[in-house]
């Protein structure tokens, strides 16, 4: 009973992550955006445009964490809740995570370890769960996009600590 209870907390929460992973992937604004983009320089028009859908998924469930898109360059559009995160752009690419979910084509992947590609200078400690999905383009199907949609550690915890209290483990 207690696992299963577990299970289902942890179980509605990863398909709510799924289903804002999707608002991005279809979102026609984000879709055109990252269509446009057609250099390392990052187009103001096309950040605004990112940034503001990737707000709205940050501010719509308190366990996401923080939220990135990279895009075919590598450029990344984030939001976050906490801060400073550091990115490092030169690991990203040949991370497995990167290589295993560009595989996937659109289908998400879980991962607990970015491999140095996302980091928290004031919390080294730091630990979650991300989910990492391909974007790709609705026309031609071409990926344009990665996205990055980190679960915070503490709601996890938290399922745990209540399922505990709640049967007494």
């Amino acid at each position: 009973q207690t696992a299963e209870a577990l299970k289902g907390n942890l179980s509605i929460m990863f398909e709510n992550v799924e289903q804002f992973s999707n608002l991005i992937y279809f979102d026609k604004s984000v879709q055109e955006a990252l269509n446009a983009t057609q250099s390392i320089a990052i187009d103001p028009t096309i950040y605004q445009t990112i940034q503001k859908s990737l707000v709205n998924m940050l501010l719509s469930a308190d366990y996401i964490e923080s939220v990135f898109v990279f895009d075919r360059y590598l450029n990344n559009y984030s939001s976050q809740k906490i801060a400073p995160i550091s990115i490092d752009r030169s690991v990203v690419r040949d991370s497995d995570w990167y290589k295993k979910a560009d595989e996937m084509d659109g289908e998400t992947i879980y991962i607990s370890d970015t491999e140095g590609a996302v980091s928290y200078p004031t919390r080294p400690d730091r630990k979650g769960i991300s989910l990492i999905r391909a974007i790709n383009s609705e026309t031609d199907y071409k990926r344009i996009a990665m996205l990055l949609i980190n679960i915070n550690e503490s709601t996890i915890r938290k399922f745990f600590d209540e399922v505990g209290t709640r049967y007494g483990s």
